[in-house]
Formats: C-alpha cells, structure tokens, sequence
C-alpha cells in the first residue's frame, strides 16, 4: 500500500509513505510544519512529537519506530538563514 496524510494537528503538516516496495518494514517521511523558532524552544522534542503524532494518526504500532531521522534545515551552517531564527509563522513545509 501507498499514500500520505495531511495534519494541522502535530508537528508533521505532511506524511508520506517512503517504504520501498519489497522491504520488510515500512517507511514515513514527512515535512514540518512548525517554524524553526518554535522548534528550538527550550522542551520541544520534533521527534518525539512526531512519533507521538503517527501514534494518533496510524495506531500503536506507529509509536514504535526502528529509528527516527530529523534533518531541520534550518539548523543547518549552510542553509539556514537569519529569518529562520525570527519567524514565528505557521507556515507549509517550514
């Protein structure tokens, strides 16, 4: 099976299946929707939350991942900018 969620609830404002197609395990990937400002407060945990969020969306066997990647790009030397430090939006795919 294929296909992908739309959430304004959670940190994940997209998730789409990534598995491939004859893995034993499946895979999600999914673009955040909460500002990078609000993602480096002091407590706030994007992969926990996420996971937590897959829970609700998908069922117990969602809060039990294999492993959890986080790229935050706005973390990142060489991508993120000064406005990734100030903006409070709440904007798509942040």
């Amino acid at each position: 099976m294929s296909g992908d969620g739309i959430s304004h609830r959670g940190p994940l404002a997209e998730i789409h299946d990534a598995s491939p197609a004859c893995a034993a395990h499946g895979a999600l990937f999914g673009f955040v929707g909460v500002s990078a400002l609000e993602r480096r407060a002091e407590g706030f945990n994007l992969a926990e939350r996420a996971v937590e969020q897959l829970r609700t969306l998908y069922g117990y066997e969602a809060s039990d991942p294999i492993d959890v990647l986080v790229q935050d790009w706005a973390n990142e030397e060489f991508t993120a900018t000064e406005q990734d430090g100030r903006d409070k939006s709440q904007g798509h795919h942040l």
